[in-house]
């Protein structure tokens, strides 16, 4: 089991463990994966148009789920040679045959997280994609390869967690997708005419992605079409151009609106849990999906004195706590 989690082969199901100081397993997070097709819809224009794009939302929130169907639109619907670089096996499932969801796309799995970014590089030299797929850049060596890919004219769609564009300028590790912080000192003259202070932030070079994508709910995007203009407006304290995407069910309703403030990253994760307990409240109406019939000798009562299995839901994962106890029973 590497880094405490296995999957289950051509699925896109997940279990992953929590040890205590001895090594033993004492917890256990099942995540329940699946493919949707349609569930890219909003992003349709912007993937067809070759632009790369950046995802950025919180975990949970869908970020695989949008991606993994981006693949697969690319590969069947526009024929491109899509190449995704699967580190945790998220996007294909698990096993060497990848799952249907990802349609015509190609995958290499990653040996370890530590290679992602050498994966990377030698999938763009022996495999000659048009496309690259990738979840969840995290370093700054996996931004350094990224950017390097994006240079050679490949079109790069990729994740990373965060609540805003913000967050990523913030992120020293990260700060390099949108194009690098750097300070700058002003002269007299120029900050006069500016009316800001003399030592100010600016973009330091050409952002690696061309279009930035914020999550906002499972159907809520906020696009921002140009990804370095939107960090140049934040960085001088401008409110930036950004479009509201909606889904409502079949029906396709895009806005463009201009954001009221520029918000913050506590706000926005406020506002992103309440969006999602009201999704799952809408969609879940019972948990005989996950339960089986209770033996007799189990009633309420004698599940409300031990307490044998606890259920969490967040964005469509199942976390399971199991207790240490002789009579415990976890249905299947």
């Amino acid at each position: 089991m590497i880094d405490n989690r296995a999957g289950i082969s051509r699925t896109l199901h997940r279990i992953s463990a929590i040890r205590n100081r001895k090594g033993a397993i004492i917890g256990l997070t099942c995540r329940v994966g699946r493919a949707i097709s349609g569930s890219a819809n909003l992003l349709r224009d912007l993937v067809q148009d070759g632009s790369s794009l950046l995802l950025i939302g919180p975990p949970g929130v869908g970020k695989t789920t949008i991606i993994r169907e981006v693949a697969r639109m690319l590969a069947n619907d526009y024929k491109k040679r899509v190449m995704i670089v699967d580190t945790s096996n998220e996007i294909g499932g698990d096993g060497d045959i990848p799952h249907a969801g990802i349609g015509s796309a190609r995958r290499m799995q990653v040996p370890n997280s530590d290679m992602q970014h050498k994966v990377l590089i030698e999938a763009v030299e022996n495999h000659m994609p048009q496309v690259i797929v990738i979840d969840e850049i995290s370093t700054k060596l996996e931004a350094m390869a990224a950017s390097t890919i994006a240079q050679r004219g490949i079109q790069l769609v990729a994740t990373a967690h965060g609540v805003t564009i913000e967050n990523l300028i913030m992120n020293p590790a990260l700060e390099m997708l949108v194009g690098g912080i750097q300070s700058v000192t002003l002269g007299d003259e120029e900050a006069s005419r500016r009316g800001v202070q003399k030592t100010v932030l600016e973009r330091k070079g050409p952002s690696t992605f061309m279009c930035g994508v914020e999550i906002i709910s499972k159907t809520q995007l906020r696009v921002h079409r140009c990804l370095e203009s939107t960090v140049d407006a934040i960085l001088s304290g401008r409110f930036p151009n950004v479009e509201v995407r909606k889904m409502d069910y079949l029906k396709l309703d895009e806005t463009a609106e201009r954001e009221p403030f520029i918000y913050s990253s506590s706000d926005k994760a406020n506002e992103i849990i309440v969006e999602d307990a009201q999704d799952l409240s809408n969609e879940i109406t019972s948990l005989d999906a996950f339960s089986s019939e209770v033996p007799p000798n189990m009633g309420e009562d004698c599940w409300e004195e031990r307490m044998p299995l606890r259920l969490f839901v967040y964005g469509g994962k199942l976390h399971f706590t199991f207790l240490n106890y002789a009579n415990a029973y976890l249905p299947l």
